[in-house]
């Protein structure tokens, strides 16, 4: 795995958000993308059924100043 791919805010639905992770699914990178605390969840096990049980995920959330 060589460098990341930053993709900001994913679409709000699910289908959306399904064909976007499937796009990135061959890639060989770590993806970066924003997320709203209340559609977390849903993200997740959406980038579970996509990229499969063994992904690795690291979820950082921004530091109020």
């Amino acid at each position: 795995m060589n460098g990341f791919i930053f993709c900001k805010f994913l679409k709000r639905e699910p289908g959306k958000i399904r064909k976007e992770f499937s796009e990135l699914l061959n890639l060989r990178k770590t993806i970066i993308f924003y997320e709203s605390l209340h559609r977390i969840i849903k993200t997740i096990s959406i980038c579970a059924n996509v990229f499969g049980r063994n992904v690795r995920i690291c979820l950082v959330r921004e530091r109020n100043s």
